[in-house]
């Protein structure tokens, strides 16, 4: 005690700070020294500016609310060790007032650090838990592969992880938390937590977050929690949610995303894009300028305000807004967005439509098979049966007086084939809509191809797109 400034020689020195009691403290400044054992009380330990590769061995064991040291790096390269020389392991409390470059644990003792005010480039490992001072603090998570790291912070301002796997948990209210790259995992407070994601890309589960924002690179997001998460998320190209009702809202700006196991998404004030994963979902969304299911099963419930949506591949069910002033394009890109050639099975069902409002819409490769002369514009007819003229006609509507929903789905459509009756100038592989609207105010939608060119329907000429529980009107339809 009582020696403010000590330098270290050539060899292994190992200082030890005496205090009489917990009250006694030691203010010294240090350069050169392999070891350092603090005392009892809370010593304030500068380093020299040569740069400084030391242990600081705790010889009490700090519970909360008793003293705790305090230390400053210097000018140079700082790598301090904590470990504690208790052979029962305690809580070790550490105030770092600036310039420590890396600082590691021990393990087995629960170690606290709190930052100053004048900000810290800090890279750490083994720390149990870190607070951030009124400065930018920017964190590296020292971890290499293999090994898992999970640390508590509150106010600090960016982390990067290492090559391990990171794991974050939030103590306070994080209002503007920068993940820059590699972190596994991160747990929310009980507060409001605002995390962005830095650019280059992150695979990160997050859980009790209220505000994501991904970065430039791809971002593939996974929502933990067991029983629900509420959160708004930007700019993050792939999200998934977890066991629990999940429901997201996209931040305003537009977002072209792909979702997997979302109950609920509610779309921003820009542009947004969805595309659902691949295993079938069950999902309600709103607000949403462009939805498209995946190649499984799903079932879409639209809510007010959006603009067009897919099935997809698979059999699909979309519900429609029963909101007066919404207007629907449901979308049909290409002939597998339906069932297979001669299926009876594996369409979509549309729930919902509302005639005049609402629109059947032929995209894509559709668009072209239907769109033969090109004009970017549905040549829709009505026809009764043995009317339909293949050489003209891209949309047919056909009414029936005699058949039901079910005969949409009869044994070979034999049903179907009747209502169709004998094409007129039928050229080989050349297709068509026909829309057949039934008695009991249903309307299949199917895409007849005269193969062979023999006028006659047969069943496997006859792909069935979907059902729509409304009757059609020859407006309902048209390309885009």
């Amino acid at each position: 005690s009582a020696v403010e400034t000590l330098t270290g020689g050539t060899g292994n020195d190992v200082i030890t700070l005496y205090s009489t009691d917990i009250s006694s403290v030691n203010t010294i400044r240090v350069s050169g020294i392999e070891t350092l054992v603090s005392g009892s009380g809370s010593d304030s330990i500068t380093l020299g500016d040569s740069g400084n590769t030391m242990t600081l061995k705790y010889s009490g064991i700090y519970a909360t609310g008793q003293p705790r040291d305090t230390l400053t790096g210097g000018s140079g390269i700082d790598n301090i060790t904590l470990i504690n020389d208790k052979t029962s392991k305690g809580t070790n409390t550490l105030f770092v007032s600036s310039g420590i470059e890396k600082l590691t644990g021990f393990i087995g003792s629960f170690e606290t650090v709190t930052l100053g005010d004048d900000g810290n480039i800090m890279s750490i490992s083994q720390i149990d838990s870190l607070i951030g001072g009124s400065g930018t603090d920017n964190i590296t998570l020292s971890t290499t592969s293999g090994e898992s790291f999970k640390v508590w912070i509150s106010d600090i301002e960016s982390v990067t992880g290492g090559a391990g796997n990171d794991s974050i948990k939030l103590m306070t209210a994080t209002p503007n938390l920068k993940i820059i790259s590699d972190i596994e995992k991160i747990q929310g407070s009980d507060g409001a937590d605002n995390i962005t994601l830095g650019d280059g890309g992150n695979k990160i589960s997050v859980s009790s977050i209220e505000t994501l924002t991904g970065g430039t690179g791809n971002d593939f997001v996974t929502l933990l929690d067991m029983v629900s998460n509420t959160i708004t998320v930007s700019n993050v190209e792939t999200l998934q949610g977890g066991i629990g009702n999940d429901v997201v809202t996209l931040g305003d700006g537009g977002n072209t995303i792909t979702v997997y196991y979302v109950e609920t998404l509610k779309g921003g004030t820009g542009t947004d894009k969805v595309t659902l994963g691949n295993l079938g979902y069950t999902i309600t969304v709103s607000n949403i300028e462009t939805m498209t299911g995946g190649t499984g099963n799903d079932v879409i419930t639209c809510g007010e305000g959006v603009g067009e949506v897919s099935g997809g591949l698979g059999t699909d069910t979309i519900n429609l807004s029963s909101q007066t002033d919404d207007v629907t394009r449901v979308v049909f890109s290409t002939v597998y967005d339906g069932a297979a050639a001669g299926a009876r099975t594996g369409y979509d069902t549309v729930n919902g439509f509302t005639s005049g409002k609402d629109k059947i819409v032929f995209t894509g490769n559709l668009n072209t098979l239907l769109d033969r002369n090109a004009d970017s514009a549905a040549a829709v007819v009505s026809r009764s049966a043995n009317a339909i003229n293949v050489a003209t006609d891209e949309v047919c509507l056909v009414t029936s007086t005699t058949l039901t929903k079910a005969g949409l789905t009869s044994f070979n459509f034999s049903d179907v084939i009747s209502a169709i009756g004998t094409l007129k100038n039928s050229s080989a592989s050349i297709s068509l809509v026909v829309a057949l609207v039934t008695k009991d105010q249903n309307t299949g939608l199917y895409v007849v191809t005269d193969t062979n060119g023999d006028s006659t329907v047969a069943n496997d000429e006859i792909r069935l797109l979907g059902i729509v529980d409304h009757t059609l009107a020859v407006e309902d339809f048209v390309f885009g």
